[in-house]
């Protein structure tokens, strides 16, 4: 495993509310860049970007395998 750094996408889709959306970004985002006397905003140890996407921003064949995915559970 290397120690260098890349740029790395981690995706998770799932089924909620606009709420819980956005819980899980900003808990996303706090974990990438905690906001303590530790680290002040300006050293991020992971810098990274997190949005949130709502279904009328997905592509039908997504939405349809996120689908699939669910009634295999």
């Amino acid at each position: 495993m290397s120690s260098e750094r890349s740029i790395w996408q981690v995706r998770v889709t799932f089924r909620g509310t606009e709420e819980q959306a956005d819980r899980l970004a900003a808990s996303v985002s706090e974990m990438l860049c905690p906001h303590d006397e530790e680290h002040p905003l300006s050293e991020c140890p992971m810098p990274g970007n997190v949005r949130t996407l709502d279904e009328s921003a997905m592509g039908k064949k997504e939405i349809t395998i996120f689908n699939a995915l669910l009634a295999e559970d």
